[in-house]
């Protein structure tokens, strides 16, 4: 067999810096943990759920993700370039 590596299942400052970095850049949840050197996402709700100052953090990134988003509505609203007008 290969080289293969399994999913972490325990929380490191790397791992969950990455994580909710990605979160508040607005990348989904599900979408970050498709990466397979990152935690499934059940993996991750435990950690939220058993760690109380990470659950804080996760808030305040998911509050981010609103405004990341938000903000991507705005630039979409206000890009005229592919506006069609019919006269």
């Amino acid at each position: 067999m290969g080289n293969q590596t399994s999913r972490p299942t325990e929380p490191t400052p790397e791992i969950v810096g990455a994580i909710l970095g990605r979160i508040a850049d607005g990348e989904s949840l599900k979408s970050i943990c498709r990466d397979a050197n990152l935690p499934s996402c059940g993996v991750f709700y435990r950690w939220l759920l058993e760690d109380d100052k990470l659950a804080d953090r996760y808030a305040r990134a998911r509050e981010d993700q609103a405004e990341a988003l938000a903000d991507e509505i705005l630039e979409i609203a206000d890009d005229g370039r592919n506006d069609w007008m019919e006269s």
